[in-house]
């Protein structure tokens, strides 16, 4: 990562997906997150990643397409279970990220 004006490294972003506390579809990005590049990653990397059905939980975030994820999952065999605002603590993955996070942290200090 290089040295960015007025932040100590440049912004970089990771969409993934998690079955059994292991990242799947994983994708480094450096654009601002919208609909349709959302839409591309869960269509062409996340569900082509899941073997059998599973129950594909998302949180509030506004830029799902959540009508469209839906009806993807549903033509897979999958279910989507879109959560209640501000209910972190009900998605799996938060705490994943949240120890991502500290681990490269805990890395750029030294």
């Amino acid at each position: 990562m290089g040295k960015v004006s007025g932040r100590r490294f440049e912004r970089i972003s990771l969409v993934a997906g998690q079955i059994e506390g292991k990242f799947i579809a994983p994708m480094i990005y450096k654009e601002s997150m919208t609909s349709d590049f959302f839409l591309a990653w869960f269509q062409n990397q996340l569900l082509p990643a899941l073997d059998k059905p599973h129950i594909v939980i998302m949180d509030n975030a506004s830029f799902y397409p959540k009508n469209q994820l839906d009806q993807l999952c549903l033509a897979e065999g999958h279910y989507f279970l879109p959560l209640p605002p501000y209910s972190p603590e009900l998605n799996p993955i938060e705490k994943a990220w949240a120890n991502l996070k500290r681990a490269i942290t805990e890395l750029l200090k030294t």
